[in-house]
């Protein structure tokens, strides 16, 4: 074979090779060299960049959690957790910041309606403070929201990212907001607050029962917690001699503790339901505790640290019962 025959060969061999080394190293060696590796997600999202959000009614709130791990070979300096200009994503005009909170290891938050940046310092590549973890709960608009809330994690500013090492990474998600009905609600319940309703979103609902909540201020002791009520379901009765009459109402207000002062149940039976039953007459089951009467368990002016009851007629016939409890669980009304 001539020698410049042979040089071709070797010389298609050693392109070949470099070809299949680039090859190789496009689709593995990014990741092996990537020393600046952010994770962000919510923690019960098996996928990086996945948000979650509590459930929430029409004009109520919902909160989500935020976990940032450094998952790559080096401390990572500047960490900033960030929605909104400059350097973050502009919050859809459906939602606004109500409260940060929670924040797990080193930094602070700052938030308006429309912008957060958690100062979190250092990430390191080991120990505890490679994790940050802080809860973010948005005011919802009125409307169905198909908009997604972005949220970036962005550390050292002031470097241009190198090769596969990106500077940021974002997680977002879209909250479900419940359609307006009659039966109950939704909403996370802020540690802040003035005395709170929690009644359906629907407007003009006419039917033989309806149902809401209501907290005091700053209930159960300026907590954050979740709230919801469900009035759905025909009640069925458990005590022998007597019937129930409308829906049980289920609720789990501050994720199912003890309510600080009080819970407070308002429940009103049309006429055609109360038909010729007499108020007095009627009794409430809260959970599977002894019965609620008019005649032993009356609530007074103040909230004695026993369930009461107490009611009020209407013009329309109709009959609105109060009922007071320090627990969650449901409530039914037998006679």
């Amino acid at each position: 074979m001539r020698a410049t025959s042979m040089r071709r060969l070797v010389g298609g061999a050693a392109a070949l090779t470099l070809i299949g080394s680039t090859l190789l190293a496009t689709a593995g060696g990014v990741t092996a060299g990537q020393t600046r590796i952010l994770d962000i997600r919510s923690p019960d999202q098996a996928d990086a960049g996945s948000l979650s959000f509590s459930e929430v009614g029409p004009g109520g709130v919902t909160k989500t959690d935020v976990i940032v791990t450094n998952n790559g070979k080096q401390n990572l300096t500047k960490a900033h957790l960030l929605i909104g200009a400059p350097d973050g994503a502009v919050l859809p005009a459906d939602f606004s910041i109500a409260d940060v909170f929670g924040l797990q290891g080193a930094g602070t938050c700052s938030f308006s309606p429309t912008t957060l940046d958690c100062d979190f310092g250092s990430l390191t590549s080991k120990g505890p403070g490679k994790t940050r973890q802080v809860s973010i709960a948005f005011n919802v608009g009125a409307a169905t929201s198909t908009s997604a809330i972005v949220i970036t994690i962005k550390v050292a500013e002031n470097v241009q990212d190198v090769g596969s090492n990106a500077n940021f990474q974002q997680a977002s998600g879209t909250p479900t907001i419940d359609g307006a009905n009659c039966h109950g609600y939704a909403t996370y319940v802020l540690s802040v607050h003035g005395d709170l309703p929690l009644a359906p979103a629907a407007t003009g609902c006419d039917q033989d029962q309806l149902t809401s909540l209501g907290l005091k201020a700053n209930s159960d002791g300026g907590s954050n917690g979740f709230a919801k009520f469900d009035d759905s379901t025909p009640a069925v009765c458990t005590v022998s001699g007597l019937s129930c009459f409308g829906n049980v109402v289920d609720a789990t207000v501050h994720n199912g503790d003890t309510i600080t002062p009080y819970l407070i149940w308002t429940i009103t039976y049309s006429a055609t339901l109360m038909h010729n039953v007499n108020p007095k007459q009627v009794a409430f089951q809260h959970g599977s505790d002894p019965l609620l009467t008019s005649k032993k368990n009356t609530c007074g002016t103040d909230f004695a640290g026993k369930d009461c009851i107490s009611y009020q007629p209407n013009a329309d016939g109709s009959v609105t019962f109060t009922i007071w409890t320090s627990k969650n669980s449901t409530i039914r009304g037998l006679h």
